[in-house]
C-alpha cells in the first residue's frame, strides 16, 4: 500500500474516531447518557461522522497537503492539527451562539485523536519505488 492509498483510507476511516471518543467522553462525564437506547447512540454516531467528514475534507485535507508540502508529517503534527481542526470545529458548530469550554473540552481531543488515527493509517504506507 502507498502512502497515497493509505491517506485516502484514513481520511475516511479516522472520522469514525470523532463519534466513539465523543460516546467515552460522554459515558465517563454524564451519568444520565449512560441509560440512553443504544440505537439513540449509533445514530448520534452516524450524524457525527458526517460531520467530521465534513471537516475532514474541507480543513483537515488541505492542511495534510501543507504539511506534507513542508515534509512535517510526523505525529505530533498530525495531532496538533488535529487539535486545530477540533478546535475549528466546535466554533462553527456552535455559532452563533457563545462558545463554551465544554464545547472545546469535547471536540478539541476528538479532533487530536482522530488525526492520530489518520496518522497511524497514514504511516503504514510505503513510499512509491522509483
Amino acid at each position: 500500500m502507498t502512502k497515497n492509498t493509505a491517506a485516502l483510507i484514513g481520511f475516511f476511516i479516522a472520522p469514525a474516531a470523532v463519534p466513539l471518543v465523543l460516546f467515552v467522553m460522554d459515558q465517563v462525564t454524564v451519568p444520565v447518557l449512560r441509560q440512553i437506547d443504544l440505537w439513540l447512540y449509533i445514530g448520534f454516531g452516524f450524524i457525527a461522522y458526517l460531520f467530521a467528514a465534513m471537516f475532514t475534507f474541507f480543513i483537515a485535507v488541505p492542511l495534510f497537503f501543507l504539511l506534507r508540502r513542508l515534509n512535517l508529517i510526523c505525529w505530533w503534527s498530525s495531532v496538533a492539527a488535529g487539535l486545530i481542526v477540533g478546535g475549528i470545529a466546535a466554533a462553527t458548530l456552535r455559532s452563533p451562539n457563545p462558545l463554551t469550554v465544554d464545547d472545546f473540552v469535547r471536540m478539541v481531543p476528538a479532533g487530536g485523536i482522530s488525526a492520530f488515527v489518520f496518522w497511524l493509517i497514514w504511516r503504514l504506507g510505503r513510499d512509491p519505488e522509483i
